[in-house]
């Protein structure tokens, strides 16, 4: 699957995917989230820092592709992509490659987006409204790390530096203006392990020290529950335990095994924590009492087998889903669009600009050009020539110059770029050469200066049919009237 840059699939915008050439960057997004993906396949391609880096800067290095960020989170690992000719197969087959990930069915597993769907999506991820807890607020911190790693990975430019701090304020909207506290995993989590609140609570053992451990000591002790907090680095867990005691080194897990009633798994590591052979071991001493262990990271702590050993309830991420209410989700998609349309009037302007420059650019130069051979020799100065070239071209270029502007505000990409195509300048760089040079060498197929004593003629030709756009008149003692 190939996308080439051309108008956004929408009203405006800077990205697209048609086939015909164009010097407009395409975006898109490879997706692989729990609405496709198993978790079994989301553990495979989860990524930490290192490998977001990593496979970013493999993606830049395929051909056409000059932007890439890498979003992996519990919920999602996403691809976005910005560049002239992208090849989507090449981009999934990097992220397969890199994760040595063999679950992966394309067909099934993966959703592509380009265009302004793909724009919309990342405005959707940022509001909580694909997140598997919806409304979560921690997605907007996700966002904000993704983006920070890519430039400093040095694989993002200007197109997804800005669609990316577009979706940060559409994240950071939607949870200022949140009307009510949406669920957080460790509420979630709690709920699940002891479904009858009204029974004894016995003693919860958190695994972990980061944002998501924290969040469940906070739900802990809202709840007037006991319990006790191990992770690798001690101190970071006495950072979360109330007090000395209820701090547990790593090494004493195996009799916290035997004590808890709940073990909450939330650490940052990427291989297993509890093997199935060190939970059956704690079963048999706990002589039939039952434990409940919650499994809220990804890749998992737990070994999945260990749910059908008897008497042990794994709830991992995929037994954890919330919805926000249909109002909640009606006024978070209300702020997306309202923020999209924002995103797609300033991308508008950015192209009309760009459109206006390389239009002005070429008739200038060839205005000045004609000037220079026709006229020199009726004693008008270089200084002279430059200026009437420079108001000239600003003349013959008001009306066009004006529809472009209009156009582009109505969203209507195709028909602005047909204004430059009449002018003899099939396409518009973005960088990849000098504006004026690229821009020149296309108007002197296509677009003609004839100059003479008295007037200068702005033609434009295509194959056998050429048509006169505008008529300059050069008088003694001015240096140019616009005649017709």
């Amino acid at each position: 699957m190939r996308l080439t840059g051309s108008a956004m699939d929408g009203p405006t915008g800077t990205f697209g995917t048609d086939s015909e050439m164009s010097t407009t960057k395409a975006l898109a997004v490879i997706a692989i989230s729990h609405r496709q993906a198993p978790l079994a396949l989301l553990e495979q391609v989860n990524l930490d820092t290192h490998g977001c880096t990593d496979l970013a800067r493999t993606l830049t290095d395929l051909d056409a592709v000059s932007e890439a960020v890498v979003l992996s989170t519990c919920n999602r690992t996403e691809l976005y992509l910005a560049g002239f000719d992208l090849d989507l197969d090449a981009a999934l087959a990097a992220l397969v490659a890199q994760t040595k990930s063999d679950l992966i069915r394309p067909d099934t597993h993966v959703w592509f987006a380009s265009g302004a769907a793909a724009a919309r999506h990342l405005f959707r991820v940022a509001a909580g409204l694909e997140s598997r807890v919806a409304g979560e607020r921690e997605i907007v911190g996700q966002v904000r790390s993704a983006i920070a790693t890519a430039r400093e990975a040095a694989t993002v430019g200007s197109h997804l530096d800005c669609l990316f701090r577009s979706a940060i304020a559409v994240g950071r909207r939607v949870h200022q203006n949140d009307r009510s506290a949406p669920a957080q995993l460790p509420r979630l989590g709690l709920d699940a392990a002891r479904p009858d609140a009204t029974q004894p609570a016995g003693l919860t053992l958190v695994m972990g020290a980061g944002l998501i451990a924290a969040e469940t000591v906070a739900e802990l002790v809202n709840r007037e529950m006991k319990f006790v907090v191990s992770a690798r680095r001690t101190e970071r867990a006495a950072l979360l335990a109330r007090r000395p005691d209820q701090v547990i080194p790593f090494e004493q897990l195996p009799v916290m095994l035997d004590r808890a009633e709940v073990v909450v798994c939330a650490t940052g590591a990427r291989t297993p924590l509890l093997s199935v052979a060190e939970i059956e071991a704690a079963m048999i001493r706990r002589a039939g009492r039952p434990l409940v262990i919650v499994d809220l990271s990804l890749p998992r702590n737990v070994d999945p087998a260990a749910g059908r050993l008897p008497g042990v309830k794994l709830v991992d991420l995929e037994d954890l889903v919330s919805g926000s209410s249909l109002v909640e989700v009606r006024r978070r998609t209300e702020i997306v669009d309202d923020e999209f349309r924002r995103f797609e009037s300033w991308t508008a302007g950015q192209i009309a600009g760009r459109m206006i420059a390389s239009l002005h650019s070429t008739v200038r130069r060839l205005c000045r050009d004609a000037l220079e051979s026709s006229l020199a020799d009726v004693g008008l100065t270089p200084g002279a020539i430059a200026g009437a070239s420079h108001r000239i071209a600003g003349r013959l270029l008001h009306a066009p110059t004006s529809t472009i502007k209009s156009l582009m505000a109505n969203g209507d990409e195709a028909a602005a770029r047909q204004i430059l195509t009449s002018f003899g300048i099939p396409g518009w760089s973005d960088g990849s050469e000098s504006d004026d040079a690229s821009e020149l060498r296309a108007g002197q197929h296509h677009l003609q200066v004839i100059a003479s004593a008295r007037s200068v003629r702005l033609v434009a030709r295509s194959g056998q049919r050429c048509g006169e756009l505008g008529r300059v008149r050069l008088r003694p003692g001015s240096v140019a009237e616009v005649a017709s």
